[in-house]
């Protein structure tokens, strides 16, 4: 009997699962949708199986669909449920995620206080691709505040770990966010050594098209 319920909690969870990815599939074709009624039911058989992770993500997840359509007070609220089942393994998404919304609303304190609790997490965790996006997120806000110090800081970070993990795309978003900080304050030539490793990059990835218009800010300089 042990075996057969082992087998069908198994099979559960892969469906489950599968959900959860239709669901991510989905809202990456923007069909939000069918992204949400996948995440949904993801939701209900993961509360069924008593899975606690699989229903945080599961809220973290709608809370993510709810805000592309900008609905950010229910993107947050989905996002708070996610945190109140587990705060532990897996929510230093759902912190970011919240940090997210507090940023598109221009609560950039809330912002900076929700990145750095995920990037708090991801570091007990040992979760380096975490961590790269909250150094990431938390240079974007102090570029926006206008603290191009701490902005260049936290982006040397994200462009550290992007190179030792082999995220090709981290280390463009780095490279370019540089490149404007280094803009911002007029040092020309490290803007443009960091404009070109961004060509360089987008060439490597087979993106030629995206490098050519850096090449453009290039020639602005």
């Amino acid at each position: 009997v042990t075996g057969v319920q082992t087998c069908a909690l198994r099979s559960k969870l892969e469906i489950a699962n599968a959900y959860s990815n239709l669901g991510i599939i989905y809202h990456n074709r923007g069909e939000l949708s069918k992204a949400l009624e996948y995440h949904k039911r993801a939701l209900a058989l993961n509360e069924n199986m008593g899975q606690k992770e699989g229903v945080a993500s599961a809220y973290s997840n709608l809370g993510s669909i709810y805000q592309t359509r900008g609905n950010l007070e229910k993107a947050a609220e989905y996002q708070q449920k996610a945190l109140a089942v587990d705060e532990k393994d897996g929510m230093a998404s759902a912190y970011g995620n919240l940090g997210n919304v507090f940023f598109i609303r221009g609560k950039l304190d809330k912002a900076v206080e929700y990145y750095q609790k995920a990037l708090a997490l991801d570091e007990s965790l040992g979760h380096e691709e975490g961590m790269a996006n909250a150094y990431s997120n938390l240079g974007i806000v102090y570029f926006k505040r206008g603290e191009l110090s701490k902005a260049l800081d936290y982006h040397k970070k994200a462009l550290a770990l992007n190179e030792s993990l082999g995220r090709k795309q981290g280390v463009v978003d780095a490279y370019t966010r540089l490149g404007n900080i280094y803009q911002q304050q007029g040092q020309k030539e490290e803007a443009k050594l960091a404009y070109e490793r961004v060509v360089d990059y987008y060439h490597e990835i087979g993106n030629p098209n995206m490098g050519n218009k850096v090449k453009v800010w290039l020639n602005a300089l």
